[in-house]
């Protein structure tokens, strides 16, 4: 792996909002580039012994040939201010109380690793790097019956995906730490282009499918997307809706963990894939940035407004991680119903609030009695950034026709930061508006937009462009280039 390409990931991940990684234990000790660059971004690194997910032998003659090994990278790490965690290993301790038996064998007689874990690898960080913390394996939660109860430490919460298959039982969850949780998708439509022939170009095509690793077969997979999202016809159908179910999904998860009163950290899996393949990351192997990966960005901000419904209700959360309230009597936000199939607004209201630093509250709560929610959209924004919700399933709701979209990289001069930036006129509300140039989405550094009103908007661009193609949940949309402002 070069140091260039270490950068670019890192600083995606810094991009997206993330302040830790974790190197889990079935990964390596990487490269000094990688911790070298995390000290200089402020990433915290959180770094497992290489043991994962199996048994490993634990005598007193291997714990010899190990433990120069051990030695050896914690030196090698100690010095780095992004170091912030030792971990023992990755899921043993789980598999080994809940009898994970890969190869359909006997249950061991005891848990093998136990050695290493509980006693070579915590004696060497505490000779070589004591100011460093150690914890003997993760999940780490209720030592006796289940690692990972969750209540105590931390936790891999997996019942979403490997277990009742919907990223609602995100909203279970009572971890203190959720460590590891995630939601497949397809890579890019542009990976997609690069990797496969048009004789394989079908979502259900036998090399599509052997891209995939998820592990679930493939007909639960799709289900999966089918629960909130329309069924699929093509790769470019698969790809958009499989991506926006990860984004509900991980929005889900994070906006859950970051509002409770009960958890004080996540990390997602996974941050980036290796080669062409459907997985869990939100950054596919070429280095193009999924739907989640957009919305990480707000999830990941210092202060949230978080959505929650509950059948007629809406509640408002406000999570804030500032350090210093600025102007906490200015708190305030609007919110607005707007018709989906219109674009027009049918109701709105403003609210002020009053939070400090370090709270989770719930500022306000909306009836939505009355309200017809295959055509309704609710938009809030404020002290504490936007979010939206659709009143009913995507698969569900109704959107108008898609209409024209014009776009000029002749930004209006009352603009201020004109640079980077590209104009787009909408004649009508979009919801996940999916940007492209040949398509190709990475060449728009804000993609997968959802604006509550018709008019003029600005994107973040790498480049120039000289034509764009543009999708959103009513479909393709026409579109056209100017070079002069937008009006």
């Amino acid at each position: 792996i070069t140091h260039q390409r270490y950068e670019e990931r890192l600083i995606q991940a810094l991009d997206l909002g993330s302040n830790m990684l974790r190197i889990w234990g079935g990964g390596m000790y990487e490269m000094d580039e990688f911790y070298d660059i995390c000290d200089e971004l402020g990433i915290m690194v959180w770094q497992d012994f290489p043991q994962a997910c199996a048994y490993y032998p634990d005598t007193e003659e291997w714990q010899t040939k190990i433990r120069p090994e051990a030695e050896f990278n914690v030196k090698r790490l100690r010095h780095h201010a992004s170091l912030a965690l030792w971990c023992g290993n990755n899921e043993n301790l789980q598999m080994w109380q809940q009898k994970w038996n890969w190869k359909g064998g006997p249950h061991p007689p005891r848990f093998y690793g136990e050695n290493l874990y509980d006693k070579l690898f915590p004696a060497v960080v505490a000779e070589l790097n004591p100011e460093t913390s150690y914890i003997h394996t993760s999940p780490c939660g209720d030592s006796e019956p289940d690692a990972n109860g969750g209540k105590i430490g931390d936790s891999h919460y997996w019942d979403a995906w490997h277990g009742r298959g919907d990223w609602k039982y995100y909203l279970d969850s009572e971890a203190r730490f959720s460590s590891e949780y995630g939601f497949a998708s397809s890579c890019s439509i542009a990976l997609w282009e690069e990797t496969i022939g048009e004789e394989d170009w079908d979502y259900r095509s036998p090399v599509v499918r052997w891209h995939d690793k998820t592990r679930k077969g493939y007909d639960t997979f799709v289900g999966y997307v089918e629960l909130h999202y329309p069924k699929s016809q093509t790769l470019e159908d698969w790809t958009y809706y499989s991506q926006l179910n990860q984004r509900d999904a991980l929005r889900m998860g994070v906006e859950h963990f970051r509002r409770s009163a009960f958890c004080r950290g996540s990390l997602i899996w996974q941050l980036n894939d290796i080669w062409p393949v459907q997985s869990w990351a939100v950054v596919d192997s070429s280095g193009r940035y999924k739907a989640a990966a957009y919305e990480l960005r707000r999830l990941y901000a210092e202060g949230v407004f978080s959505l929650e419904r509950s059948k007629e209700k809406v509640r408002i959360h406000v999570v804030d991680d500032r350090q210093v309230a600025e102007n906490p009597e200015l708190d305030g936000f609007t919110y607005r119903f707007i018709n989906t199939l219109t674009g027009d607004c049918i109701g709105a209201d403003s609210q002020n609030y009053n939070v400090s630093p370090g709270d989770r509250s719930v500022v306000h709560e909306i009836d939505l009695t009355g309200l017809k929610i295959t055509e309704t959209a609710l938009f809030v924004e404020g002290t504490h950034g936007q979010a939206w919700h659709l009143l009913a399933e995507p698969k569900e709701m109704k959107f108008g026709a898609p209409l024209l979209v014009t776009g000029s990289n002749t930004v209006h001069s009352d603009f201020v930061d004109q640079e980077g930036y590209f104009a787009l006129k909408l004649e009508q509300p979009v919801f996940d508006l999916m940007l492209s140039v040949d398509g190709d989405t990475s060449v728009f550094i804000d993609n997968f937009i959802t604006v509550a009103e018709a008019g003029v908007h600005y994107v973040r661009v790498a480049d120039p462009i000289s034509h764009f193609e543009a999708r959103s949940m009513a479909g393709d949309h026409s579109t056209r280039m100017t070079r002069s402002p937008l009006e």
